[in-house]
């Protein structure tokens, strides 16, 4: 279940009726879901709420053109019909893109609407480094003019929520009042409801089977330019005449080619493509791994970052290898949870899977075991639900 999906369910359930003004969907490949046709406005019920989904032109590539003409198409769509959120006591904006806050800003002025920011990728930087648009003065005057652009948006905002403390301190630095920020770390969508949460003999079961066969790494996510899947391949050629090693790469993406190349080039046996798979798969898929890896390239907005991947690995207790910088790999040292590695660095990475393989399988069943709790006691639904609730329900109230 999605971030958006959840709140609009945990808002109803606690009396609050719920609009939502959003797209087709689409995400990740930029290709519309079967099902639906982008050519009109349509409504639906979904998760209690009143859903009105807008036209737009869709692109996910790595054309900086198409990209921006998605963006810019979606928010224009919105302010058509800004209507729709007139009669709202609070107006929430799920900010990727942040031109989603556009109608939001609009209504405050039409309509004094009060409205919350809760920003999951920050701009420019998000933008600057995704890889659509190149380095030199051309990424500086698009980063300049998306900055500015901004401004109007951090400061309408009755309230900003963000995703991790190394975004509260960049909004800082550029002038945003720390009193109106609120760091909610994200939940993962399909976290085990049982509040006993996953046993430990079933996680001492699953170490002690992985010390005999060596270790079984998942990657499970989009193959994209920006996720370093070629660290994790190059890292495997190092290490799997040493060990028993098992990776398995889920997902599919704009570098999945390359990557499979790769593999074959490298002659390598002990990594797999094993395409998309199914949601309702992924439970199992996670019980068969010891470390899911958690990889992005160096880059100053991914220091901020904290990837969905990283709170499914949390909820169903897998410890993660990363080697995204910042936030996320302080998470991993202070509470254990998982190994740290330098970004694209193939060899810091295989040092790391060196030291997983010599765990033994009770120290791997600690880990597991503080991962699990880190996330009941961090990034769980309910607490995390419960806080962005209270930010809109004292937003709400002019």
């Amino acid at each position: 279940m999605s971030i958006p999906e959840s709140i609009c369910r945990f808002l109803t359930t606690r009396g609050h009726s719920v609009r939502v003004l959003t797209g087709f969907p689409n995400y990740p490949s930029g290709r519309l879901y079967a099902g639906y046709e982008n050519d009109s406005p349509s409504t639906e019920s979904l998760a209690g709420a009143h859903v009105r989904r807008l036209p737009s032109f869709l692109s996910h590539d790595l054309s900086a053109a198409r990209r921006i003409r998605s963006f810019l198409s979606f928010s224009w769509q919105t302010l058509r019909h800004r209507a729709f959120l007139r009669s709202t006591d609070v107006n929430y904006v799920y900010a990727t893109p942040m031109t989603s806050a556009a109608v939001a800003l609009g209504n405050r002025y039409l309509f004094k609407t009060p409205y919350v920011l809760h920003i999951q990728d920050l701009w420019p930087e998000s933008v600057i480094d995704s890889g659509m648009v190149s380095a030199g003065w051309k990424g500086k005057a698009l980063h300049a003019l998306i900055g500015f652009g901004l401004r109007p948006i951090y400061r309408g905002a009755k309230h900003i929520i963000v995703i991790s403390s190394g975004m509260k301190d960049a909004l800082i630095e550029r002038g945003v009042d720390a009193s109106k920020i609120s760091v909610v770390l994200n939940w993962d969508g399909n976290e085990n409801p049982d509040p006993a949460g996953i046993s430990t003999s079933s996680i001492i079961e699953r170490t002690a089977e992985s010390a005999i066969a060596g270790i079984h790494c998942i990657y499970a996510g989009n193959i994209g330019q920006m996720q370093d899947v070629e660290t994790i391949v190059r890292a495997a050629s190092l290490v799997e005449n040493e060990f028993p090693i098992r990776i398995s790469i889920y997902g599919s993406g704009v570098a999945e080619s390359a990557i499979s190349s790769l593999i074959k080039d490298l002659g390598l046996k002990s990594v797999q493509l094993m395409g998309r798979v199914s949601q309702d798969k992924m439970a199992e898929i996670y019980d068969q791994a010891d470390f899911l890896f958690v990889t992005l390239k160096d880059r100053p907005v991914f220091r901020m970052t904290i990837p969905s991947k990283f709170q499914a690995s949390m909820a169903n207790g897998v410890p993660v290898i990363t080697t995204v910088q910042g936030d996320l790999a302080e998470i991993c040292i202070d509470s254990g949870v998982g190994f740290v590695a330098n970004a694209e660095d193939p060899r810091s990475l295989a040092d790391v899977l060196r030291k997983a393989n010599a765990l033994d399988s009770e120290a791997r069943a600690r880990m597991s075991l503080r991962a699990e709790q880190y996330y009941r006691d961090e990034m769980s639904a309910e607490l995390a639900l419960g806080r962005v609730a209270c930010v809109l329900e004292s937003a709400s109230k002019r």
